[in-house]
Order: C-alpha cells, then structure tokens, then sequence
C-alpha cells in the first residue's frame, strides 16, 4: 500500500519559523469553518484583530476588548497577585 502522507507547512511562531504536520494521521483533528459558526458567537481572529501588542507578544487588554468583556478580571502589574496566566484563564 502506497504511504497517503499529506504534508503541510505550519508557521510555529511570529518569526515565521516552520514545520510540517502529516494531515492524515488520525491524531490530527480536523476542523472547519462551520465548526465554529459565526451564529453561536464565535468570531475569526486574524492579524487584524489578534490580542497581540505592537511588540509580539500577548497582550490582555486586547484579548478584553475582543471577546467585549467589561468586567474582566483586572491586577495592576506592580501587585505581587499579577499573573498573565491568571488574567488569561479567567477568560478560559
């Protein structure tokens, strides 16, 4: 039987450095658009509206004006509670 391998380019980070992933294998899952449909609230991010800062790096402040939260759990950088990881998964 002849090897069914489909082979992609996968950019792995902002410098544009790459990889390949075999698409058929049966680990990789496999999604679409319709997966995610713009009628139950999800919305496509792309270098437009990413939560990215001018420096490359994650910004949450972007990520809180994306997803429109007003309410969104908020520590100043100077208190020694800061965490981006907490910041991030309270909006997970």
């Amino acid at each position: 039987m002849q090897n069914s391998a489909t082979w992609v380019a996968v950019p792995f980070n902002a410098s544009g450095d790459q990889g390949y992933v075999d698409l058929s294998k049966t680990s990789i899952l496999k999604l679409s658009d319709a997966d995610f449909p713009y009628c139950a609230g999800w919305q496509k991010i792309d270098t437009e509206n990413e939560p990215v800062g001018a420096d490359d790096l994650f910004s949450d402040r972007k990520l809180v004006q994306l997803v429109g939260d007003a309410t969104a759990y908020e520590v100043s950088p100077g208190d020694p509670k800061f965490s981006l990881d907490d910041q991030l998964s309270y909006f997970v």
